[in-house]
């Protein structure tokens, strides 16, 4: 797990903010070039692309990213999204964990043969047509989102928390580069790690599903403790499969994500954040430089969780 160190943060923010993005962008941009060279080499006997990560990782802008990066190089690229084969939400089918509470990170939310249908499809050259799931009913709508066939020297990149998970992917693995994207950088104040990795994906999503999901801070907290077991439970097991790894964190990125949410920060309850496993987060709201968050690309990660990006989702 990398660390670094408060102080080189706040230096580098106040001195030369535009360098220490351009910095950070770059590095993330040459991690996005290598895994894609990588696909490039391997695509003739792996063209499909299986991107895992935990809630708040930032897959899609990875998945993107990696898209852009292929057609840059001349190939073609589909992007499947497996969030859009939930099944639609009801008391009769939705999993409950073992003290019989909703269990809303189980893969069995997902419409697992419908998955593997599709994916053996892709494989033998087929038509599929992807489903389209809306977050706010909860519900598969009637229309697909989109038609697609995995044609010659192409890549297929399916996305999504399960997208390792062997129940999931079903005998497809053998065809697939698999890779994991996740935050693996603590923020320390000499030696004591002061904001652990797993604190900034938390921070991430609040932003993102305030923005975007019509979510108040107080329910991404509450979730959040069924979120982290989720992790352990259903994706941290099958992340060492990966081919490839990356590490998402932006050096920062913290000066531009607090400055979004601080003040709701503040005026919650800090009880949300013991219950969230996020216990300390809220002391150190102002220890942060802040960086104008103007300065951000639009093709950046960061903006998949602060809006204005210039990408498709």
């Amino acid at each position: 797990m990398r660390k670094l160190d408060i102080k080189e943060i706040n230096r580098r923010a106040k001195c030369d903010p535009k360098g220490f993005i351009e910095e950070a962008e770059k590095k993330y941009a040459d991690n996005v070039e290598t895994a894609a060279k990588d696909l490039l080499e391997r695509m003739h006997k792996s063209p499909i692309m299986l991107l895992s990560g935990p809630s708040g990782s930032g897959k899609t802008t990875t998945a993107e990213r990696i898209k852009l990066t292929l057609k840059a190089h001349g190939v073609s690229t589909h992007t499947i999204s497996m969030d859009n084969y939930f099944n639609t939400r009801t008391d009769d089918n939705t999993p409950l964990d073992e003290d019989g509470n909703e269990d809303l990170e189980s893969p069995l939310c997902l419409d697992i043969s419908l998955i593997n249908a599709h994916l053996a499809t892709l494989i033998k050259g087929g038509d599929i047509e992807v489903p389209k799931f809306d977050f706010a009913s909860q519900s598969r709508l009637a229309e697909p989102s989109e038609v697609v066939k995995l044609h010659k020297d192409e890549i297929m990149i399916i996305e999504g928390i399960h997208a390792l998970n062997e129940n999931i992917i079903g005998q497809i693995g053998e065809h697939a580069v698999k890779m994991y994207v996740s935050v693996k950088t603590s923020i320390t104040d000499e030696d004591n790690i002061i904001i652990r990795y797993y604190w900034t994906r938390l921070l991430r999503r609040a932003i993102r599903d305030y923005n975007f999901r019509g979510a108040s801070l107080e329910r991404t907290l509450t979730l959040w403790k069924n979120v982290r077991r989720g992790e352990r439970k259903y994706i941290k097991p099958y992340k060492y499969r990966a081919d490839i790894s990356i590490d998402t964190y932006h050096d920062y990125e913290m000066c531009v994500l607090l400055p979004e949410m601080r003040e709701q920060i503040k005026n919650c309850d800090k009880e949300l954040f013991n219950m969230a496993d996020a216990e300390g987060f809220a002391e150190h709201l102002d220890d942060f430089a802040d960086i104008d968050k103007n300065l951000i690309p639009s093709y950046s990660l960061v903006r998949e969780f602060l809006g204005e990006s210039s990408l498709s989702y």
